[in-house]
């Protein structure tokens, strides 16, 4: 029994050391990948160079292939690769991009992404009905200005006893646009 998990658990070290080999190696390719992209060797790649490197590069196109990167929608791409939305990318986004992006979705990432959206859906549905409820009720607040500016304070006990309402000019400066 020992020795079936002593087994096991070399089995297992073997198998992360195996990862960690492929992920460095992963790492370098995209580190020449982004080399070869970056054509005016400026230390970032614009979306311009990445669009014609992945229209006229064969070699490239199969490179990413080999990755198991998408690169079929050169615009999408760079922006999932654009973190800082600098309309640039470094080599260090361009890396951790790809690494990120490489190989198929799986089922756990589409999900989540799905609860997600449900999750922003059910938020902004949320926001919508409160900002609607506010709309009316400031539609109401000045409906019941303008009737003051109109007609004055009304007539009773708790109005007599308070102090006489500030004059108002002609225009209400009360129902100008909010």
């Amino acid at each position: 029994v020992e020795c079936a998990m002593q087994t096991t658990q070399k089995n297992r070290d073997l198998l992360v050391e195996e990862k960690r080999t492929l992920e460095r190696e992963h790492l370098k390719h995209m580190r020449q990948i982004f080399r070869e992209i970056d054509i005016d060797r400026s230390g970032t790649v614009e979306y311009d160079e990445l669009k014609e490197q992945l229209n006229d590069n064969r070699h490239l196109q199969d490179y990413f292939k080999a990755l198991a990167l998408n690169a079929t929608d050169t615009l999408t791409l760079f922006e999932l690769l654009d973190q800082d939305d600098s309309g640039s990318l470094t080599l260090d986004e361009f890396c951790d991009g790809a690494m990120r992006l490489k190989g198929e979705a799986r089922a756990f990432d589409i999900n989540f992404l799905i609860q997600r959206e449900r999750k922003t859906s059910s938020i902004l549905k949320k926001l919508g009905r409160s900002m609607q409820s506010n709309h009316d009720n400031v539609d109401k607040l000045k409906d019941a200005i303008a009737e003051l500016c109109t007609r004055g304070w009304p007539n009773s006990a708790r109005a007599a006893a308070a102090p006489p309402p500030p004059r108002l000019s002609p225009v209400c400066p009360l129902l100008s646009p909010l």
